[in-house]
């Protein structure tokens, strides 16, 4: 059966600390986002509260690519990352690390697909993790291509037979 060849190309595919994903379109994308920007990213903090620890980027927005206008500055947060020094989380432990939880580090420019957490305290996220996120590079010429570092992630897609993996990510490289 289709789930059955979806489960032996996993194991196939030898990525053990993969995470798998739904691969999402750059219409899906948009369509799961509150907002799409385009900036650089100012700071990178990561907190705890004692039982769960997460961690908050600042954006300064260059541009809103699509949906709701953000303001002159974005923060969102993704579950995890390290403490600083001397910060204890959740049974002592110095941070949490998920494969296809997207890390982000001042100085970087990016693209990122955002969208509003459900629950008690809404705040915004990356959408669809680590496919939500484009690195802008840009050449001698200042020409910039958005990429998408999805390593770790395998994507599947949904195909006749069941669930298939994607092989190429046809989203990194883009031109911005």
């Amino acid at each position: 059966s289709g789930v059955i060849a979806a489960a032996l190309a996993i194991f196939a595919a030898g990525e053990a600390s993969a995470t798998t994903m739904i691969d999402q379109s750059l219409e899906q994308l948009a369509a799961d986002s509150e907002t799409i920007v385009h900036g650089d990213v100012t700071s990178v903090e990561t907190l705890t509260d004692g039982r769960v620890i997460w961690t908050v980027q600042r954006v300064r927005v260059k541009e809103v690519l699509a949906g709701l206008a953000v303001g002159e500055t974005v923060e969102f947060i993704t579950p995890g990352g390290t403490l600083p020094a001397g910060v204890r989380g959740p049974r002592g432990y110095q941070g949490a690390k998920a494969v296809g939880i997207p890390e982000f580090a001042a100085g970087q420019e990016v693209v990122v697909f955002l969208t509003r957490s459900r629950g008690e305290r809404s705040f915004l996220t990356v959408t669809a993790f680590q496919q939500g996120v484009f690195i802008v590079r840009r050449d001698a010429k200042g020409t910039a291509t958005a990429l998408r570092d999805v390593s770790g992630v395998l994507r599947m897609e949904r195909t006749e037979e069941g669930l298939a993996p994607v092989e190429a990510d046809a989203l990194s490289g883009l031109p911005l």
